[in-house]
């Protein structure tokens, strides 16, 4: 969901994380009055108290705090803001530039709120990760280094952070730069890639391009992946990410 001005203030910023938990909750209740409306055991009955089960394991899932896949889930979240006020702001800092992409915003015309020296959570890692575009829409692609830096040191100091689109950001930047043994550092992460799944991923099929270009000098396979990224790109849920996806995709179409 994308969050409204309305949903900037902290009363309804939980509210707001919180909505789609509450949504999954009603449905699970009325999956299940459902079922208990059908009188004889039949196929129906059964179906509606699978989906009332299976609703509420959602609500559960979603309401344990937890981290998945280096982001916290909306029970995290809210548990956060709630004991955070520093999070709390960091939070609704978040939620201004998600409309911001939303309605195009360049990433190299936000105000980034990185005012502090040190990544400690995934909202910090966050904004260091698009201050790199900045970097990228102003300077040229292969700029940012300090900042990729930052952001590959603290994926070693707190690897629950660790997602893939910080990981093949580090990866895509080193191969521009030309550094060696990625992918002895990064082997997992260049062995997912080979999954089908990425190749349905504007970002990933960007990385794979360039892993291709650099790595394997497959100049056939490259310009496969660079076609496919361009016809997917517009996939992408923010118009400000499609923009920053552009520019790293033509760059290395220039390249070749």
């Amino acid at each position: 969901m994308i969050p409204t001005k309305k949903s900037l203030k902290i009363r309804n910023v939980i509210i707001f994380t919180l909505s789609g938990v509450c949504m999954n909750l009603i449905t699970g209740v009325c999956f299940f009055l459902l079922g208990m409306s059908i009188e004889s055991l039949s196929h129906l009955k059964i179906f509606s108290y699978f989906l009332g089960i299976f609703s509420l394991l959602s609500v559960l899932i979603n309401v344990y705090p937890c981290l998945t896949n280096g982001e916290p889930n909306d029970g995290l979240t809210v548990c956060n803001i709630i004991k955070s006020k520093s999070y709390a702001c960091k939070f609704q800092e978040y939620q201004s530039i998600m409309l911001q992409l939303d309605k195009g915003c360049r990433v190299k015309d936000l105000a980034l709120p990185i005012q502090c020296s040190k990544i400690i959570d995934h909202l910090d890692i966050y904004f260091f990760l698009l201050a790199y575009y900045r970097e990228v829409e102003k300077k040229g692609v292969g700029e940012g280094s300090i900042i990729i830096k930052e952001i590959e040191n603290a994926l070693i100091l707190h690897p629950e952070l660790k997602n893939e689109k910080y990981v093949y950001e580090i990866i895509v930047f080193h191969l521009i730069n030309k550094k060696q043994g990625l992918v002895d550092k990064y082997g997992d992460f260049f062995t997912l890639l080979e999954e089908d799944y990425h190749d349905r991923n504007p970002m990933t099929l960007r990385v794979k391009a360039y892993f291709s270009w650099y790595i394997q000098e497959n100049k056939e396979k490259t310009l496969e992946y660079i076609e496919k990224a361009l016809s997917l790109n517009t996939e992408l849920f923010y118009l400000g990410e499609r923009k920053i996806e552009q520019s790293f995709i033509n760059d290395l179409k220039n390249r070749i």
